[in-house]
């Protein structure tokens, strides 16, 4: 049978939200509780089978772990074994339910690496395409022409995000949106002047990176809608030490029965989740959205202003997501048509989860924009003293033009302009290295190298080469 809403009243559960802000890990550790419950059944010898629970157990048990990263976990997993075809369905449009994720934490510490390990060993084990996770433009075009669904984890988000400033790069932010849109078909013209598509795009992607890298997350990736399509978990420090005595025959069981959910998600004949308008949980999401649209009016934030518009559009995906794994596990059948109806439990757990997740994301914009602040590089005199100081620090006091911009985070054409400003005052020197360092192809870049105030000690074209060349070797 199945579970009615745990809330009295819509106004009730409204209420009852903290604002932003006010959320403690014992928010996220009774989100788990309930999560484990939301699926549950007994075998045939009468204990009580929760995938969910088993999950926790698979990440947490052998990692340190919090409930907060755990359960971004299981999201990802669970949203990874959906497909194109199962949609929430409300009068706006067909609502997807694949869900990109920003994890953001120190090295070490946050077990990020550990997570992406054990986060690819279900997929694998649940048969799950996993895509290629270095790409550029032309390469996610090749890749997705054949196949364009799948699981994209990118280890280091940093790289995305310093490679969205190089000129070949400038539109990968906009295909990236529409691939996550599920647009029908995406088009591009080469510089070759040929016609490229990806038909039914469904990707679920996965990020991580470190609190240092909050540069990186430039307005212009907020406003232009890229980075507002994530979920973000910022794990701010270590949860917990683990036992390392754990019994390694109950994480086999653990990684079995998670696996047999995500399998039961894959094989469902389920294909659309209908929401009831005139239930309680509906009356609480359309508060909920009413709570959120006054506040974006109140903050101050411009960032967070398209951010509250896709609020909604999570809680309906974490929602119909929900809803479809505890139908396949539990074997319950959709309609003849394959439409299931979406109950209030899960509409309940997915604004609560949802307006935890919001809170990271208001987290991090303030980061991004006290770090954006108090960036040093502001002015035209700021940039050039911030390049003169990556060719001092470079190995041999020579660098090249691909490495300035990943080191000075510029674009290509604001690089060019602060560097014929240095080379006008004579404050730096250039040549064109002979040929790549053994191992890497491509044509031999541009040098640059500081000027010496004492032509006895200035170093010469050859010299620059060989100190370059010598130095990345």
């Amino acid at each position: 049978m199945k579970k009615q809403s745990t809330f009295a009243t819509d106004l009730e559960f409204v209420e009852s939200l903290p604002e932003c802000g006010k959320f403690t890990m014992k928010d996220w550790e009774k989100l788990k509780l309930e999560l484990e419950k939301f699926i549950e059944i007994p075998d045939s010898n009468g204990v009580l089978m929760q995938p969910i629970q088993d999950l926790y157990a698979y990440f947490m048990d052998t990692t340190d772990i919090s409930p907060k990263f755990a359960t971004t976990c299981i999201l990802f997993l669970l949203s990874s074994a959906t497909r194109l075809d199962q949609v929430v369905v409300i009068r706006q449009g067909d609502t997807h339910l694949n869900i990109w994720f920003g994890t953001i934490g120190q090295s070490s510490t946050t077990r990020k690496t550990t997570v992406e390990h054990k986060i690819k060993r279900v997929l694998e084990l649940a048969q799950i395409e996993m895509l290629p996770s270095k790409f550029t433009t032309a390469g996610l075009f090749l890749v997705m022409a054949h196949e364009s669904q799948g699981v994209l984890i990118r280890g280091e988000f940093s790289g995305m995000l310093k490679d969205f400033v190089r000129d070949h790069y400038n539109d990968l932010p906009e295909v990236l949106c529409e691939v996550y849109d599920c647009e029908p078909e995406i088009k591009k013209w080469t510089k070759g002047n040929r016609e490229e598509s990806i038909e039914n795009p469904y990707i679920t992607l996965w990020t991580s990176t470190q609190p240092i890298n909050y540069i990186l997350f430039e307005e212009k990736l907020f406003s232009q809608g890229f980075l507002q399509r994530f979920l973000y978990c910022l794990e701010q420090e270590k949860y917990t030490w683990y036992d390392l005595s754990f019994d390694p025959q109950m994480h086999k069981t653990s990684l079995k029965n998670a696996t047999v959910l995500l399998q039961a998600i894959q094989g469902t004949d389920i294909t659309t989740i209908r929401p009831s308008t005139v239930t309680n949980s509906w009356k609480v999401y359309q508060n909920y959205c009413k709570k959120i649209q006054l506040q974006s009016h109140k903050d101050e934030l411009s960032t967070l202003y398209p951010y509250y518009g896709r609020i909604p559009e999570f809680v309906l995906k974490v929602a119909g997501i929900l809803e479809i794994a505890r139908h396949s596990f539990l074997g319950w059948s959709p309609d003849e048509d394959g439409s299931i109806g979406l109950t209030d439990e899960a509409l309940d757990l997915a604004v609560k989860m949802v307006r935890l997740f919001e809170q990271e994301f208001r987290t991090l914009t303030r980061k991004v924009r006290s770090i954006a602040s108090s960036d040093p590089v502001k002015t035209e005199k700021d940039h050039r003293n911030h390049i003169l100081n990556a060719i001092a620090s470079s190995p041999g006091g020579v660098i090249s033009m691909p490495e300035l911009i990943i080191d000075t985070i510029l674009s290509k054409n604001k690089l060019r302009e602060v560097l014929e400003s240095l080379l006008d005052s004579n404050q730096i020197l250039w040549t064109f290295a002979t040929r790549q360092p053994v191992g890497k192809r491509g044509a031999p870049p541009k040098l640059y190298w500081i000027a010496s105030d004492d032509e006895m000690k200035e170093m010469n074209a050859s010299n620059a080469i060989d100190n370059w060349t010598k130095n990345r070797e």
